[in-house]
């Protein structure tokens, strides 16, 4: 099982860790959740990877999802887990690119506010699309780290949600929904 580990953090110092396994009945139940709101993705067999492997090799087709990347099911699996829970009523995460926009695409499904905390000069489209979906852009920091940051200040001040792009049991559940 993938260990999830967790690092609230308060001026840049982890408060405490948190170690979450991830099972095959967590990535059961994420497909049970994500099945009102995603489409089963189809295969298609790749020849130059087959040929190149001397076996089948099969690729999973997401450009058919919403959004057009997997990455919505871990965010979207992660919304749906929030809203049983009734936490906040905003979210938040750091993202250069897909998941920033899956972040923005499942909160938007579902009347929640997104922030989302880009570095400058991230990818220019996905941050159109992520505004396009009505989310807040926060522009800061020069690389991956300092929106990070920003976004757990935020998180805190504002009492949002924070989605973590890969350390998240939820997403990691979600993301796992891939291969069933």
């Amino acid at each position: 099982p993938r260990q999830a580990r967790h690092e609230p953090v308060q001026g840049g110092v982890p408060l405490q860790k948190e170690t979450t396994e991830i099972s095959l009945a967590d990535v059961v139940a994420a497909q049970e959740r994500l099945s009102d709101f995603l489409a089963p993705t189809p295969l298609q067999e790749s020849t130059a990877a087959s040929e190149a492997v001397g076996g089948s090799v099969l690729l999973k087709l997401e450009m058919f999802q919403p959004i057009r990347v997997f990455k919505i099911r871990g965010a979207l699996n992660r919304v749906l887990r929030m809203r049983a829970a009734g936490l906040a009523p905003g979210v938040i995460t750091a993202s250069a690119g897909n998941h920033g926009l899956a972040v923005a695409y499942s909160a938007n499904r579902f009347g929640l506010q997104a922030t989302i905390c880009v570095p400058r000069g991230g990818n220019q489209a996905k941050v159109r699309a992520i505004i396009l979906l009505g989310a807040r852009i926060i522009d800061e920091g020069e690389d991956f780290h300092s929106p990070v940051e920003n976004a757990r200040r935020i998180e805190q001040a504002e009492g949002l949600t924070f989605i973590h792009a890969y350390d998240d049991p939820d997403v990691i559940a979600g993301q796992g929904t891939l291969v069933l």
